[in-house]
């Protein structure tokens, strides 16, 4: 158990030195000028937060105004707007956008896999996975939770077509289902 920690802090630590890397040529190539780093507010992003709190960038001579999105399909769209240079992003962000011309590369992959789960309402009549036909499920469109979903459904024989799903942000998830009004 220890190994694997200190394994996933080099880990942590070689991704950084990689992106600092990156990002100070890119610099060079850009003439010096600030570049623009969109971080989603998620657990993926921590060793970047980190980094960014403690100076990192600053310390290899890089200028980097951070923009913090919600979801890194947020981020992906400053990508492909020009409004970043980089960005945290997810592989489900890139293997939505992987059959869009747009150009971009991937510097870094760390991974963690997260148990992931469907909340449904007893008080709704939701028992069984059939009893979501018809029904409105939250999603955070172009995301894990969609592709989940896809997936579940596929397995029980069902679809998407045979539900009605709403793209929340990942913050309106909960509200979304507790107040059902979403």
């Amino acid at each position: 158990m220890r190994y694997s920690k200190i394994a996933i802090l080099i880990f942590l630590f070689l991704g950084i030195i990689l992106i600092a890397w990156e990002i100070k040529s890119y610099i060079s190539a850009r003439e010096k000028g600030k570049i623009v780093l969109v971080v989603p507010r998620a657990t993926y992003s921590i060793s970047t937060i980190i980094a960014l709190e403690k100076g990192f960038f600053a310390n290899y001579g890089l200028d980097v105004n951070v923009e913090y999105v919600e979801t890194g399909k947020i981020a992906l769209e400053y990508l492909k707007n020009s409004k970043a240079d980089f960005a945290n992003l997810v592989e489900t962000n890139i293997a939505f956008f992987g059959f869009d011309p747009f150009d971009i590369q991937v510097l870094c992959n760390i991974e963690k896999t997260y148990r992931i789960g469907l909340l449904a309402r007893v008080d709704k009549g939701i028992t069984d996975i059939n009893d979501l036909k018809g029904k409105r499920i939250g999603i955070v469109a172009g995301s894990g939770s969609q592709i989940f979903l896809d997936k579940l459904l596929d397995k029980h024989g069902l679809s998407m077509q045979d539900l009605k799903t709403v793209n929340l942000l990942p913050s309106d998830l909960v509200p979304g289902i507790v107040d059902g009004k979403k």
